[in-house]
């Protein structure tokens, strides 16, 4: 490759790189220069062409475009796009010219940017000066595949395709006039396209500074409902016109929870609108594009008439859906901490799971980067003794999470109060060990307690002597209500799962139960239905039959849930009878237990059920209630049923993903998992799931092991 001289002028400018880009969804076309490059190039490259002489020269790099990550003495300015997404009558192109403005930062002797499976026609390079093209002696060199999220805007339009790249964008959409489009900001203008008349141009207002992962744009038939925040920012709320009325729920909640955090922070909604938008077959539960959030729609519409409570609370989750389950996960050793070092695409899409977004300086860093020290330094110091770094790094830099008993590694701040309404609070620190006064002496004391970890709000499990967990047990028994309902909901989860780990035996645990036929709140019957849910699945025998039945209060969805997956006569046949009846008689099953009746009754049911239910799922409008009839519909024992529709595959591959550790505990060998994985090595970003689904496998079988019989005398002793 040839070295060419480069005006310092020219390079320390902004030059105005125009691309012309003419785009075919499928395997990009261009040639590849050679096999390695092939297998290693993650970005696209455009090499600076001759200018006139200076006393500089650049010495070439070899083959930058290895390097997995972009250099930084590029960055983009402002990218001006504009889209033609022509998706009617079934086709699945679209097609685009961009240009982006560039700001040069050193000399290079090189531009790298991001593309993937686009057919790239046309690319001149300009000063932004003298309107000089500047030819390049190659052009883009094939991207290789990733997948869509985090690194799939480069599938859309070239871009530098990292976060830390910010730029700002101005979108233009082409469509058809009876469509609507959408993107980041409001719509700046709207007018005939002038390549084709029978079309529309939608412009949009130039953005504030993004990452190119929250650039969105939408074309669509859908409706609206709309209302404007106390502080006088739009909101809208889209889905299809049959849905739309089912979007009241969300835009409530999006307006109580943007004016929620402006009082919260004192900082100001940077954007101008906010859209909230419900896809249909969405592939996340949602993503947050700056001012247009695209949700799941069994994420974001609620039906009151159909959908069930538990419909709506997904739309706002609680503390037993979030930080209870992330905790499960970040207890094993597979797990990650929340600040990883990351460089290809499948070591970014690997660590974007339950850790990293449940585990979780406005003004300062207001449209540009901050690393995680910038947010520390900026909240300051938690004494004069220990800064917040000192408190976070703990909580970011290693995973897991603290077991307060013994040993530390983390800063805790631990809380407390007791039977005589004493609180009180202390600072744990990772290195000493650390002990503090509390007025009462359970000790000494017989019917004194203390309880740690105020309404749940650390992030840690607390253990306690065998004694204290046994006077919690008889004190919920008396008076259920003593205790506020999350830290009721706090000591079931903590007893269980630290049972579960092996550090509580689990009768301290079960005792805990015995109080909840008294119990009416949903929260601590949902961690009870955790552990229990937990447990019938490694007891998948009569053990588990006997342990449920003798727990008959439980929430009411919750027991179906339990007996009639562990067989039970009565609760099946409980529930054959009202799906019949749904069927043949068109007796309306309430929403509350719609999704266990169409599950457990279509397990006896023939080809004259399951095509009903097929037909309802056709035209139904609910997408809670079309999962309901999904699920429904998989539970049939006619395998063939499943294949005879397309729906079939993704019913099976839903199933499969969610029961995957019981597959492999019940079906197959440990040995057998793992030869399959040196089989398939080639993991992508997999490859920290498997590790965590072998240590599953593994942790199941030593919990059988262990504490099996344990619970069988639990319950001879109860029953």
């Amino acid at each position: 490759m040839k070295t060419y001289n480069i005006n310092k002028r020219i390079v320390y400018v902004v030059v105005f790189l125009f691309v012309a880009i003419p785009v075919a969804v499928g395997l990009l076309t261009w040639y590849f220069t050679s096999s390695e490059c092939e297998m290693n190039n993650n970005a696209a490259i455009a090499d600076q062409g001759s200018q006139p002489p200076t006393t500089t020269s650049i010495p070439e790099v070899s083959e930058p475009w290895k390097n997995l990550r972009l250099p930084v003495n590029v960055e983009a300015i402002h990218y001006d796009i504009t889209l033609y997404p022509d998706f009617y009558d079934d086709r699945g192109w679209f097609y685009g010219n961009e240009s982006v403005e560039l700001l040069i930062k050193e000399e290079t002797s090189h531009i790298l940017i991001h593309f993937n499976f686009l057919n790239i026609t046309r690319v001149v390079l300009r000063n932004n000066m003298t309107n000089e093209i500047i030819v390049p002696n190659r052009t883009f060199t094939n991207l290789a595949a990733s997948k869509f999220q985090p690194v799939a805007a480069r599938r859309a339009f070239p871009c530098l395709d990292e976060p830390n790249f910010k730029a700002e964008y101005t979108i233009r959409l082409v469509h058809k006039p009876e469509y609507r489009a959408l993107s980041n900001m409001p719509i700046n203008s709207e007018e005939v396209w002038m390549s084709d008349n029978t079309l529309r141009k939608t412009s949009f207002k130039r953005s504030v500074k993004m990452s190119t992962y929250l650039v969105a744009f939408i074309v669509c038939d859908f409706d609206y409902l709309d209302t404007t925040t106390s502080y006088g920012k739009p909101v809208r709320t889209f889905s299809t016109p049959d849905k739309v009325n089912q979007t009241e729920y969300s835009l409530q909640i999006a307006n109580d929870t943007m004016k929620l955090y402006q009082d919260l922070f004192n900082v100001e909604y940077p954007l101008p609108k906010q859209d909230m938008v419900a896809i249909p077959d969405y592939v996340s539960g949602a993503t947050e594009h700056w001012g247009l959030i695209g949700y799941r729609e069994t994420n974001m519409l609620y039906n009151k008439d159909q959908a069930s409570p538990a419909n709506k609370q997904r739309v706002a989750v609680f503390v037993t859906e979030d930080v209870q389950t992330v905790m499960i996960n970040d207890a094993g050793i597979y797990s990650h901490p929340i600040i990883v070092a990351v460089e290809s695409p499948d070591q970014i899409n690997e660590v974007f799971d339950v850790i990293s977004y449940s585990k979780n300086f406005l003004t300062k860093f207001k449209w540009s980067n901050a690393k995680t020290d910038d947010l520390w330094t900026s909240i300051g110091k938690v004494s004069d003794e220990l800064t917040v770094k000192d408190v976070m790094d703990t909580w970011t830099i290693q995973m897991g999470f603290p077991y307060i008993d013994i040993t530390y590694r983390w800063h805790v701040y631990l809380d407390y109060f007791t039977s005589d309404s004493a609180q009180g609070h202390t600072w744990i620190n990772r290195k000493d060990q650390v002990t503090f006064d509390i007025p009462v002496n359970p000790l000494v004391t017989s019917d004194a307690w203390v309880k740690f970890n105020i309404g749940q709000t650390g992030f840690y499990r607390v253990n306690y002597p065998g004694f204290l967990w046994n006077r919690f047990a008889t004190l919920l028994q008396q008076n259920p209500k003593v205790l506020a309902d999350v830290d009721k909901t706090g000591l079931i989860s903590d007893a269980f799962n630290l049972a579960r780990g092996g550090y509580l035996p689990y009768q301290y645990a079960l005792n805990l139960t015995l109080y909840l036929n008294k119990e009416h709140n949903h929260l601590p019957w949902e961690s009870a239905y955790q552990a229990f849910s937990y447990i019938s699945n490694m007891l998948m025998s009569g053990v588990g039959s006997i342990f449920f039945k003798k727990l008959n209060h439980l929430m009411r969805v919750n027991l179906i849930s339990l007996v009639c997956g562990l067989g039970d006569s009565e609760c099946l046949q409980n529930a054959s009878t009202r799906f019949n009846d749904w069927v043949y008689e068109g007796v309306s099953v309430t929403p509350n237990l719609r999704s266990q009746v169409y599950k457990y009754g279509m397990k006896k049911s023939t080809v004259t059920e399951w095509d009903f239910m097929w037909n309802k799922y056709k035209v139904e409008s609910v997408p809670q209630e079309r999962i309901n009839l999904l699920y429904g519909m998989s539970q049939t024992q006619e395998i063939w049923l499943l294949k005879r529709n397309p729906v079939g595959s993704s019913v099976v591959w839903d199933w499969t993903r969610e029961n995957w550790t019981y597959l492999v505990d019940s079906n197959i060998k440990l040995t057998q998992v793992r030869d399959f994985f040196q089989q398939y090595p080639d993991a992508g970003a997999g490859a920290r799931g498997r590790l965590q689904a072998l240590e599953s496998i593994q942790s199941n079988i030593n919990w059988m092991n262990s504490y099996q019989n344990s619970i069988v005398d639990w319950l001879n002793q109860q029953i």
